[in-house]
């Protein structure tokens, strides 16, 4: 990934904090320090267990861009004792789909980082309302990745680089995809992904491959009134 140009890696983790401080500890001394890195264990730790990795890794000299949610969601008070046991920035993600938290969580001291998503905000306006909010806290915001195909992908692009407040980059995983459903991909070169610039989205969905993978069809049964 360094050498694609990219400057921080997302990692899973959660299922055994040892494991997860050692696969940290590996991956920074293979690139020497030069990538920045994300876990993200999915509220797998327990406070003691988010508290014994962000420790061990700071004794390593290793300093993450932030551990996401690293224990389960409206544990507000818990993370807010995260945040003053540990030096490693503490971001929740699921968290911030549930309404009012990304503000209690500001209110209770209990967040660095802003992982934000337009899915669960239920569209761009919304999370461009969540990014004021973090931005008039001074809480810098990033953009949550989904598995995204090129339509979804475009529209995080667009708003990331439209809305203040999105300081961070997002989270993607477009590398990845051998194929997509657009008639041309997304441009991505040295770990960036090339905003389009033409009239709105400027991407052109491509219907044979929406055929192609097409999976299954809902069926419905309609039902008359008694």
């Amino acid at each position: 990934m360094l050498n694609e140009g990219y400057s921080t890696l997302k990692t899973k983790a959660g299922r055994d904090w040892k494991q997860d401080v050692e696969l940290v500890a590996a991956m920074h001394d293979e690139v020497d320090g030069e990538l920045e890195f994300r876990p993200d264990p999915n509220q797998g730790w327990r406070l003691d267990e988010a508290v014994r990795v962000a420790s061990s890794l700071a004794d390593r000299g290793i300093y993450l861009q932030y551990l996401e949610q690293p224990i389960r969601v409206n544990a507000h008070g818990s993370l807010a004792k995260l945040r003053e046991r540990t030096p490693q920035p503490v971001d929740p993600n699921e968290d911030t789909y549930i309404a009012h938290n990304l503000t209690e969580l500001i209110r209770r001291d209990a967040i660095d980082v802003a992982v934000l998503d337009m899915t669960p905000a239920e569209g761009i306006t919304a999370v461009r309302q969540l990014a004021n909010i973090a931005e008039a806290a001074g809480i810098p915001a990033i953009h949550h990745c989904a598995f995204d195909l090129g339509i979804r992908t475009a529209v995080i692009v667009h708003t990331v680089v439209s809305v203040p407040g999105f300081d961070l980059e997002p989270d993607t995983v477009y590398y990845a995809w051998e194929d997509d459903v657009l008639v041309d991909n997304l441009t991505l070169e040295g770990g960036a992904i090339t905003v389009p610039d033409e009239l709105g989205l400027d991407i052109e969905v491509d219907d044979g491959k929406i055929d192609e993978y097409r999976i299954g069809r809902n069926r419905f049964v309609v039902v008359g009134s008694p």
